[in-house]
């Protein structure tokens, strides 16, 4: 049997290749329209947009006279020669002729135009990161044949988001049964794990949280590791994220403006689980203009708020991948990073080290043992320390009498090297010294 050139390689093992949104796409792509039409299919980094795109393009070529997958379009618009290098195949794939040649882009682009309004075409551009990208490579509708169709992949939800026209189709994490048929397949080799791996893998399962190419990279790890030492690597990851889990959700944050970027690492470090508006208003109190930052983040897929009780979130490798960029950051040294996070941490900070003038962000929590509702529980926050304030309530029992606390109260003068402090979260904190040390 011949095998069809047009056809792409796709992963051996898949779960979800029936889902609702290869189904959506597949009725898309063949609703018979005239029109040419656009479809866009975004998601966080790692949630199987390229493999969707790949899967529903093998699918349905075949129903146009000719088609093109274009890969890595991100990456290929930094530089000339790579982008020439893309329109080079998008012309070849279209008339099928090898002998292309392409000075330069100009000259691309007008080559492009004389081929792709020829004949209806199934066009995938996959990763493209904003609209610039999309209209350098040609204008569109105008230079396409009647019912062709391009099939985008993006991180940006919000990519082109004023054309009502365009067919949008979310990913969606894998449910638990999914999960454990990717992780089996790549751990074992096979849709189920073996019996007696069953209470050794669902911890790598549920850490991975339904993000594809998390399950993906870990169980592929596992399979050459003896299963004596999978806890121990399951305990290595709750201080270190994989490096190629890392590397694929670090783009995004990297193309984040700098401003976007403080915002990002606050709620990662500080405001997940809290209310959006009371979020906005810390945020817009460290002069980081909230609300826009929050909706670039959110159009990204990195945030996410509850539709029903305004709550922010993000899964939670999105979350580790935010604390991993702070840890990373040279220099490594607990006083010199932004953001402070954990007891361990800020006592250290706090009570023993002098370099700290870096540090953005510190949230200390010394758990009431008496009462979990003594806490002031609040936020502080602004540009600088002067526009700080701090609250402690002293534990008492049922009788008013003062309860003494396990943990050492902190001088106020700690704060006196912090000049680049935004946010300060004390709870259960106790404090003494002269608050103009928070000047």
């Amino acid at each position: 049997m011949k095998l069809d050139p047009r056809q792409l390689d796709i992963p051996k093992y898949m779960a979800g290749v029936e889902s609702s949104l290869i189904h959506n796409i597949n009725s898309w792509l063949q609703n018979g329209s005239s029109k040419v039409e656009i479809g866009i299919i975004h998601g966080p980094g790692g949630a199987g947009k390229t493999t969707t795109a790949k899967v529903v393009y093998n699918r349905n070529c075949r129903r146009f006279k000719s088609g093109s997958f274009l890969a890595n379009v991100r990456t290929a618009c930094r530089k000339d020669s790579e982008f020439i290098h893309l329109q080079t195949q998008l012309i070849r794939n279209i008339t099928r002729y090898e002998d292309v040649k392409i000075d330069n882009i100009s000259q691309g682009r007008e080559k492009i135009k004389n081929v792709i309004g020829t004949h209806k075409i199934l066009l995938v551009l996959d990763d493209v990161e904003d609209a610039a990208q999309f209209h350098k490579m040609f204008d569109c509708p105008d230079w396409f044949f009647a019912g062709s169709k391009i099939l985008i992949t993006t991180r940006d939800q919000h990519l082109l988001v004023n054309d009502i026209t365009i067919s949008r189709f979310p990913t969606c994490l894998l449910d638990q049964e999914k999960s454990v048929e990717l992780f089996a397949y790549h751990a074992f080799g096979q849709a189920y794990p073996l019996v007696d791996k069953i209470n050794i893998s669902m911890p790598f399962i549920i850490y991975c949280g339904g993000l594809p190419l998390a399950i993906e990279v870990l169980a592929s790890s596992l399979r050459s590791i003896n299963s004596i030492m999978w806890k121990s690597q399951y305990e290595r990851l709750q201080d270190y994220l994989d490096e190629k889990v890392f590397n694929v959700l670090s783009w995004s944050f990297d193309s984040l403006h700098d401003t976007v970027k403080d915002i990002f690492l606050h709620i990662a470090f500080y405001m997940t689980g809290r209310n959006k508006e009371y979020a906005l208003k810390i945020l817009d109190g460290c002069g980081l203009h909230g609300e826009i930052g929050l909706e670039d983040l959110v159009g990204k897929c990195l945030v996410s708020v509850d539709e029903y009780h305004d709550i922010l979130s993000m899964h939670h490798l999105i979350q580790r991948m935010g604390h991993e960029v702070v840890r990373q950051k040279p220099p490594i040294e607990l006083g010199r990073r932004s953001r402070i996070l954990g007891q361990k941490d800020a006592y250290k900070v706090l009570l023993n080290l002098k370099k700290k003038s870096a540090v953005k962000g510190l949230h200390l929590d010394n758990p009431d043992p008496y009462d979990d509702d003594r806490s002031s529980n609040k936020m502080y926050f602004g540009n600088t320390m002067k526009r700080m304030r701090t609250t402690y309530i002293r534990p008492t029992n049922s009788l008013g009498q003062d309860l003494q606390r396990p943990n050492k109260p902190i001088k106020t003068s700690a704060f006196t090297e912090m000049e680049n402090m935004d946010l300060l979260l004390l709870e259960n904190v106790e404090l003494y010294g002269c608050f103009d040390d928070f000047h």
